[in-house]
């Protein structure tokens, strides 16, 4: 890591203080003049900084004074994270009553000055230090408590928290595993803060008199107590409240530089010209671009050209670097990765190298980008009315403009334009309305290049048809060049005019649209052709079919009471298939969280083998709970991003089979990858290591180490490839053939439903509707022709 001249400056400072203050009673003990004089006594050879008021040598007490002031400060900023930022956590958490008296109680001690809950808490203790450092973690809670909730509020949107909910975790568990890694950021970037402000507190009350009491030796006291000599030895008083500057300033100096380091850099450093290869009407241009982590290459060799008003796809298999390749084209590199060689030319303009802030500049200029995960990309704190006008301010729009054009931005994308919707925040959206609000965000200004990474993985058929005219439509009439990762082929017939085909990092083939189905040149290419052959669902015994799911008159209302869905009735036997199908936002992940228990329905019932469950998760047994798994549809919300895979998938083997033992967990955990088509090299990396395809891989292998009876998949293929997306098809399918496990699956896909089989439940505006099996072989035959 590179560290500016002010960071430097900052660091040394601090070092030097924190050294002096802690080693400073030892040092005082050196004093061979032990010996107390005069009250005030000017410096002198035997006094270098003079005499207090009671005759005691300054540097003396100045040495002795520091240490106790900064273990109380560093004691108070430890207790206060950990008790009030521990509460906010589980009060959150657990909600309801508990919730609402952690907010009572805050607002009843933000509305107390922080000195008259000082000299409170010594009225009722007594004064020194135990009681400064309990007023200080009263005052610092205050804030803690509202930080820490609203970063818990944040967590809990996240899918990996209703995972643990339904594995049966303790409240204790998921604040210590679940919630509190997420917070370690706001920890980190808080603690030099508080430090501060406790070392100010601490420091306030010495002064005061409430804290260190005579003869103790603490700088605030120091000053208090020598105030009355300022005039006839003034170092008694100026070198203590020196002392405290020079401890506070540098942590100020520091905090300050940390906050916008990346600015800092290169921000003198000219845009680079020029020496672009000569490539008539190219827009983008990537020349021998090398990326690793380490000793593992992501990017080897990579050639790409983008021509104005063309549209090229990235195709590939999960993991083959198309996502890393869309990030180093924003000059946004993962942690720890460098560039080897190449480099990235964006309307003639060098990319790679540049500083921080030309490469906003030039991201705002040139780019639109459209990522993958929409709950990462929105800002969970906004409302999507003010993320859109963020956007097109910084674009330099006028309010009249952005007044006059919002409407149209929302609506061209197939998303309502009234004032409602606006003041929704992300988590209050479904995930085809989230994905189009990060589409609104980058057609805004109507940028030159457009990067959409896996832009229809959430929508439905028909707003997927209505992206695709549109992306077209953009390409023709405004000369936009487009470069989109797309997974489906159907994406790259419609749309693309030539498709670059990527495994292993490399850039395997590149050729034009007809080419590509006439006739593939790579092996890649021909895995990628090939994986569009649909699987065969499998024959079922329709005779002695036990009974499954059953679901009757089930009710499910939002938040704000609004009801979503009405009379929800259908049976599963055990070993069927229900695939749910409707528009982006009719309420199929809503119906899944009723049927979980995450959402309790308001009326209705589900049984299991003639079993009733509960409506509430809370209510049901473990093996209730064990009988049902669930798959989310967002790959990179379901899995914690701090754990590694193999600490994640062992959680769920502890929980759902306790009888297992050290080489046993690992040999299942290796069965378990090589099931569901990943290396067990995985199982070392951290989640946020994986590709989106990895995730969702790593999810259902979760999933189906609980050996459920019933699984549950929100979209599950919709981050895979053709030929991954086949593969856990058929994976599906046989377990459904051999294990008799049961199916509900989510899906936008046309011709899933008729390769699993079983009914369709068609949710909409108007009632629930089952399409009974053998209506889908049509769509299969159709997509067979293709």
């Amino acid at each position: 890591m590179i560290f500016s001249p002010l960071q430097r400056v900052g660091g040394v400072m601090i070092g030097i203080m924190l050294l002096l203050t802690l080693a400073g009673p030892l040092l005082a003990t050196l004093n061979a003049n032990n010996e107390p004089g005069l009250p005030f006594e000017p410096v002198s050879g035997q006094h270098w900084l003079g005499t207090d008021y009671l005759g005691e040598d300054v540097l003396k007490r100045l040495l002795q004074g520091g240490a106790m002031l900064v273990l109380v400060a560093s004691l108070v900023v430890v207790g206060s994270w950990l008790i009030a930022g521990s509460l906010a956590m589980f009060a959150t958490l657990r909600g309801g009553v508990w919730d609402r008296i952690l907010r009572q109680m805050a607002d009843m001690l933000q509305s107390l000055p922080g000195m008259l809950l000082l000299m409170l808490v010594v009225v009722v203790l007594g004064p020194g230090y135990a009681s400064a450092a309990i007023a200080a973690v009263l005052i610092s809670g205050i804030d803690i408590l509202r930080l820490a909730r609203a970063a818990t509020l944040q967590v809990m949107q996240h899918d990996y928290i209703d995972i643990a909910r339904l594995r049966g975790e303790s409240l204790a568990w998921m604040v210590r595993y679940e919630a509190s890694p997420a917070l370690v950021p706001l920890v980190t970037a808080d603690l030099g803060v508080r430090f501060v402000n406790a070392l100010f507190i601490v420091a306030t009350a010495s002064f005061l008199g409430l804290g260190a009491q005579s003869p103790q030796a603490d700088w605030g006291l120091m000053i208090m107590e020598n105030r009355q000599g300022l005039t006839l030895q003034p170092l008694a008083v100026i070198a203590p409240v020196i002392a405290l500057l020079l401890l506070l300033l540098p942590v100020n100096i520091l905090l300050d530089s940390l906050l916008t380091p990346s600015l800092q850099k290169n921000k003198n450093r000219p845009t680079v010209m020029g020496n672009t290869p000569p490539t008539d009407h190219a827009l983008l241009i990537v020349q021998d671009l090398s990326l690793s982590i380490g000793t593992m290459t992501l990017l080897h060799a990579v050639n790409l050209t983008v021509k104005i008003g063309e549209i090229v796809t990235l195709s590939g298999a999960s993991g083959s670097g198309k996502t890393t390749l869309l990030h180093s084209l924003l000059n946004d590199l993962p942690r720890g990765c460098h560039r080897v060689s190449g480099q990235v030319w964006i309307a003639g303009q060098t990319m790679l190298g540049l500083s921080t802030l030309d490469s906003r500049k030039m991201r705002r200029r040139y780019i639109g980008y459209m990522a993958q995960d929409p709950r990462v990309a929105l800002p969970a704190h906004q409302r999507i009315g003010r993320t859109l006008t963020h956007r097109a301010r910084s674009l330099g729009f006028s309010s009249t403009e952005i007044s006059r054009s919002l409407p149209g931005q929302l609506t061209r994308v197939g998303l309502p334009s009234h004032r409602a919707f606006l003041l929704r925040y992300p988590h209050q959206l479904s995930g085809g309305q989230r994905q189009r609000v990060l589409l609104a965000l980058a057609l805004c200004g109507d940028p030159q290049l457009l990067l959409l990474d896996e832009p229809t993985s959430a929508l439905d058929a028909e707003n997927t048809a209505l992206l695709y005219r549109l992306i077209r439509l953009l390409a023709q009439e405004k000369k936009i060049a487009v470069l989109m990762v797309a997974h489906g082929l159907d994406a790259i017939r419609q749309t693309a005019d030539r498709v670059v085909v990527m495994a292993h990092g490399e850039c395997q083939e590149s050729t034009d649209c007809q080419s590509f189905f006439r006739q593939p040149r790579s092996e890649a290419g021909k895995r990628l052709l090939a994986a569009s052959v649909p699987c065969q669902p499998p024959i079922q015994n329709t005779k002695d079919t036990q009974s499954g799911l059953q679901v009757r008159g089930l009710q499910l209302q939002l938040p704000s009471r609004q009801v979503l869905h009405r009379d929800i009735t259908f049976s599963l036997p055990v070993g069927g298939c229900l695939s749910i199908v409707g528009p982006s936002g009719c309420g199929k992940t809503t119906l899944l969280r009723g049927i979980l228990g995450l959402q309790p329905a308001a009326e209705g019932t589900i049984y299991w083998q003639q079993q009733s469950l509960s409506l509430r998760l809370k209510d049901r047994s473990r093996g209730q709970r064990q009988l049902m798994q669930y798959v989310p549809q967002n790959p990179y919300d379901s899995l914690n991003p701090f754990w590694l895979v193999r600490h994640l998938l062992l959680r769920q083997l502890i929980i759902f089979q306790p009888n297992l033992r050290g080489l046993e967990c690992e040999e299942v955990l290796l069965a378990m990858m090589n099931k569901v088509g990943l290396s067990p090299d995985l199982l070392s990396r951290r989640v946020r290591q994986l590709s989106g395809g990895q995730r969702q891989r790593v999810a259902l292998a979760r999933a189906l180490l609980a050996r459920p009876q019933l699984l549950i998949c929100d979209e599950v293929t919709s981050a895979l490839d053709s030929e991954n997306r086949q593969a856990l098809l058929r994976l599906l399918n046989t377990l459904r053939e051999r294990e008799q496990m049961t199916l509900i699956m989510v899906t936008h896909d046309r011709a899933m439903p008729a390769e699993l089989g079983g009914d369709i439940l068609q949710l909409g505006s108007a009632l629930a509707q089952i399409i009974p099996a053998g209506f889908q072989m049509p769509m299969l035959a159709l997509r067979s022709q293709k």
